[in-house]
């Protein structure tokens, strides 16, 4: 009885050895639909990028932090905040890519939506909250553009969860299909 078991546990374990090929197969697979190597002129476009946010940002901070007359109207300072955290961010994000010379979408493309996210409804909310302050014919236009911030950041937020749930298809299809390759070239053996 012992034997049979013995034989039966033996059976079982070299049904899960996983082969070899496909493996490499489904991590290459994988590999090609998460990451993105960048050439040199997209590498440098990225650093370019990054280093036109980081300097935008220390702009922002001499103009809104270190003059008096912003601290007189409190949205500046909120803005200020938000669009300087946003930039240092994208900025160095973006000098990381670039120094890395990868795209990873499943981490760089959510971060960067993330932060485009943030700065949108920063914005839209700051002409929200700026327009009541304004004169009447400014007003209106403060709204308007407010609200349309707020709703592309919306049409954002709606279209990443769309491109994230697609990423996971691609990524669960994969796996089956690695899955089945590997029953595949077990019963073969």
């Amino acid at each position: 009885m012992s034997d049979s078991l013995k034989n039966i546990g033996q059976q079982l374990t070299a049904l899960e050895t996983v082969p070899t090929s496909a493996r490499s197969r489904y991590e290459r697979q994988l590999r090609e639909i998460l990451e993105e190597r960048l050439n040199v002129p997209a590498r440098l476009g990225c650093l370019a990028v990054g280093v036109i946010c980081l300097l935008f940002s220390a702009r922002i901070v001499t103009a809104v932090f270190l003059d008096p007359q912003a601290y007189a109207y409190w949205p500046n300072l909120m803005l200020g905040f938000v669009v300087t955290a946003t930039a240092l961010a994208i900025g160095a994000a973006l000098a990381v890519v670039a120094a890395r010379g990868i795209y990873r979408r499943n981490y760089e493309g959510r971060w960067a939506a993330s932060s485009g996210l943030v700065l949108l409804a920063g914005w839209g909310l700051f002409m929200l909250l700026a327009a009541p302050g304004l004169p009447d014919s400014l007003r209106d236009v403060f709204l308007t553009l407010g609200l349309v911030c707020l709703g592309a950041a919306a049409f954002i937020a709606q279209r990443l969860a769309a491109a994230r749930a697609r990423l996971m298809l691609e990524k669960r299809l994969l796996e089956f299909e690695y899955r089945l390759a590997e029953i595949s070239e077990s019963l073969d053996c």
